[in-house]
């Protein structure tokens, strides 16, 4: 090997020789001596002086800062590189050569020292025509790739075979294929074979008009046809890309566009050669005839997905709507399509059903129906039925089916499609409608008899009262308690029918529930039978609850003597009440109103508890396990309903043969429970001449409460309707008290009471009335009255309310 010298600061000699004479050569670098030796090459070159070096005065200016980034890169030993650059020839222009090389001697300090390799001179294609051996060679190319395409396993697999069969077929430098992602507005490569080295798996193509979409790929895109790239070191549009390509030896490429059917781009073919100008007509014609198989397979490929997606969103439309579907042929007398949620709705397996089948699964009451509705199907008629069908298991379900049909060319009907669907859970929710506006009715009749009763009630109940003052008689006296008994059952009830009805309330304030649980389960120990033994576990430190003491004692009373009576034989019945807090998580979960602080009250009974069906069913209004003439059914509808108008929760655990337990749960609210202090207010129990105005259109109510407060000590006199009170309060007579009734015919009670307030404002009222206070507004605001009795009432009540209102 003879050795050429280019020092620098020399002279450029026999150089070109080399470019214009040998087409291939070794090479050798020394980085110390910075001598270039090439075995092929005689003679001396040197550069020019004035060119400062040889490497600036051979390799192109816009080459030399990529050689020099290649050569950093490669600076560990053994790592090969190649690169393409531009040198100057003897008629001193620019000619493509490809230097391939690597590094092969390090100095101690880890510096590289020396490099060698091969270099080859790069030419424009020179076009000639292909000889028959060469063509049928690219036939074969081409017929093979498409073969391979065609057996491809999937889309991915065919766009990698296509990539390296061209690579190998044609001796390009790298090619790639990427399907248009409609939602991104870039192209990325999804296979590719060649010499990448990070090209493809970096490559950001655009598919708009902006400047990374200038290239042969964007332009292939919008022009639906084939895009060439000639020199990718003259090419302007390839700016962005042209160093890495270069570096790789990329010199030109085309962008062929995937088109289908439509005229429509749905990817993109992308081929690089490693020679400039490096595609002639039969390169050009191999690569259409790989597109057109890509574009078959693609096709294929789309079609196939376009039908998975329908099949899929079908699928996902069956599975959430909640109806079965199902196509049924008459021909076979079988199924030809039946959705998951249609197994489902039947409660069976999927399976071979006819109509024979699926008519046995009909209710027998509802079967004439069934048929007719079928008869009507087959007629070519839409159908429409709700019916009953009894599962394999035995349970019973509503159905809703809606139907039609299709004909066949004769004009018979060939097949019959349908949805169905449980309408198990609305119709028991229409039947709770129902029962909800009966009851809805029933409370509009109860709210409206219960004033007409309690006027009954209330001159029997007065009347006793003045009876028990009249005589000493024992005979006499039991007599008139039975019948203030009666009265008071009679009264009971009317409030909780009220209750229940319309959801009536009591005056509230704060309550220390320790004394109305004492006195509740003192009644209880008292009462019930000797085998029934109360155990109380109260806390001490109970927290004050909001509410009304009257309606809360009948919840507690309530929930006792249904322990009571689930005990026939005996047992324990336990009452524990405690201070509970929840939090915003464990009060949404049981349905509180809101966290905080609760009294918790539990009785448990050791009865023989309840199935799921009474369990389910114990709160509705008239149910009842008991016996005729034993319970009325409104029991613990009224618990319920008083429980949830003071915020609470009333919740029942049972189970056949281990006892019951209820569960209320009362909101505390601020502040500490009430001292009651006994004596500190007493009713007066004479009148001293006060003077007393009653209003009541019932002449027995009118008259028995006129003299049951004349014999309290009172002036009395009294007027059948509001006029004729007005009447007489203008009269000037005196006039401490009106007591009137709420509902009379004309003017009623609080168009009294607003006329009172509005023109002597000086006399005090009290109402009564068979409906509760918060019955009655005038003009939107609440009653301005000074007491309030509901009847029907006895003598010391009514005492009591009229000492507290006159001074």
């Amino acid at each position: 090997m003879k050795d050429v010298r280019l020092v620098e600061g020399g002279r450029v000699r026999d150089w070109p020789d080399l470019l214009e004479d040998i087409r291939f050569c070794q090479w050798e670098y020394s980085v110390k001596e910075r001598v270039l030796r090439c075995g092929e090459l005689q003679g001396e070159v040197a550069a020019a002086e004035e060119e400062g070096g040889w490497f600036q005065a051979l390799v192109h200016p816009s080459d030399r800062k990529r050689v020099l980034r290649v050569l950093r890169k490669r600076r560990k030993g053994g790592q090969k590189f190649e690169v393409i650059l531009r040198v100057k020839s003897r008629q001193h222009r620019w000619v493509w050569v490809r230097v391939m090389g690597r590094t092969t001697e390090r100095e101690p300090s880890g510096r590289v020292s020396r490099f060698e390799g091969c270099l080859c001179l790069v030419e424009t294609r020179r076009r000639s025509p292909r000889s028959e051996e060469s063509l049928r060679q690219l036939y074969r190319a081409a017929c093979g790739i498409g073969k391979a395409i065609r057996e491809a396993e999937d889309l991915q697999e065919a766009f990698q075979l296509a990539c390296r069969l061209v690579v190998e077929t044609a001796g390009m430098r790298m090619a790639w294929i990427s399907e248009i992602d409609w939602k991104s507005a870039y192209i990325c490569p999804d296979a590719w074979a060649g010499y990448s080295d990070g090209y493809a798996e970096n490559l950001k193509i655009s598919i708009g008009f902006v400047e990374l979409g200038k290239g042969p790929a964007g332009k292939a895109f919008r022009s639906k046809d084939i895009s060439l790239c000639r020199d990718v070191s003259a090419e302007p549009d390839f700016t962005p890309w042209r160093e890495a390509a270069l570096e790789r030896g990329y010199l030109s490429l085309v962008g062929v566009p995937l088109l289908d059917s439509r005229n429509q781009c749905l990817g993109l073919f992308l081929v690089y050669s490693g020679q400039i100008d490096g595609f002639g007509e039969d390169e050009l014609s191999l690569l259409r005839a790989v597109a057109n198989h890509l574009m078959l397979a693609m096709e294929s490929v789309h079609r196939e997905r376009s039908l998975q997606e329908s099949r899929d969103q079908f699928g996902e439309l069956v599975n959430n709507i909640g109806e079965g579907f199902f196509a049924y042929c008459r021909l076979t007398d079988r199924l030809i399509y039946s959705s998951p949620e249609y197994w489902e709705v039947l409660g069976l397996d999927e399976q071979e059903v006819t109509l024979k089948d699926f008519h046995n699964l009909v209710h027998p009451e509802d079967s004439g129906g069934f048929l007719e509705v079928v008869e009507k199907a087959m007629s070519g008629r839409e159908t429409d039925l709700e019916f009953r069908i009894i599962r394999p298991s035995g349970e019973v379900v509503w159905i809703h089916e809606h139907t039609a049909s299709i004909k066949g060319d004769d004009g018979e009907v060939v097949r019959v499609i349908g949805v169905l669907r449980d309408i198990t859970r609305h119709k028991e929710m229409e039947a709770q409608l129902y029962r909800t506006q009966r009851l809805e009715s029933l409370g509009t009749l109860a709210g409206g008899i219960a004033h007409d009763l309690n006027n009954v009630l209330a001159p029997i109940s007065l009347s006793i009262d003045l009876l028990n003052e009249e005589k000493d008689d024992e005979r006499r006296r039991q007599i008139i308690a039975m019948i203030k008994s009666s009265a008071s059952r009679g009264s009971n009830l009317v409030k909780q029918v009220l209750l229940f009805a319309r959801g009536a309330q009591g005056p509230r304030e704060t309550l220390c529930l320790m004394p109305l649980l004492e006195e509740v389960t003192r009644i209880g120990a008292e009462t019930f039978p000797k085998s029934i033994r109360i155990v109380r576990e109260f806390a001490p430190d109970l927290g004050p609850v909001n509410g009304d003491s009257t309606h809360l004692q009948q919840v507690f009373i309530n929930l006792c003597v249904n322990a009571r009576d689930s005990m026939p034989r005996g047992g324990r019945l336990l009452f524990r009440a405690r201070n509970r807090a929840f939090s915003p998580a464990e009060a949404n979960e049981l349905g509180l109103g809101a966290a905080g602080e609760y009294v918790e009250l539990e009785v448990t009974d050791e009865g023989e508890g309840m199935t799921a069906e009474v369990r389910d069913r114990i709160f509705e209004p008239f149910f009842t396990t008991k016996e005729l003439g034993q319970g009325t059914g409104l029991g613990l509808s009224t618990c319920l309903a008083i429980v949830r108008s003071h915020g609470g929760l009333l919740q029942v655990d049972s189970t056949p043969g281990q006892g019951s337990t209820f569960r209320v749960l009362l909101p505390q609210t601020e502040g500490v429970c009430p001292v009651t202090r006994p004596g500190l207010l007493r009713a007066k129990t004479k009148g001293e001449g006060r003077s007393i105005l009653v209003v009541d259109d019932e002449e027995m109510v009118r008259d028995i409460l006129c003299r049951t407060l004349e014999s309290l000590g009172y002036r009395v006199s009294a007027r059948s309707g509001a006029q004729e009170a007005i009447e007489r309060l203008r009269t000037g007579s005196q006039v401490d008290l009106l007591v009137t009734d709420m509902m009379m015919p004309g003017m009623n009670g609080p168009e009294l009471v607003a006329w009172i307030r509005r023109e002597m404002p000086q006399i005090k009222v009290v109402g009564t009335s068979g409906l509760s206070r918060e019955e009655f507004k005038w003009d939107g605001e609440e009653l301005q009255v000074d007491g309030f009795i509901d009847k029907p009432f006895g003598r010391e009540q009514l005492s009591k309310v009229v000492a507290s209102v006159l001074p």
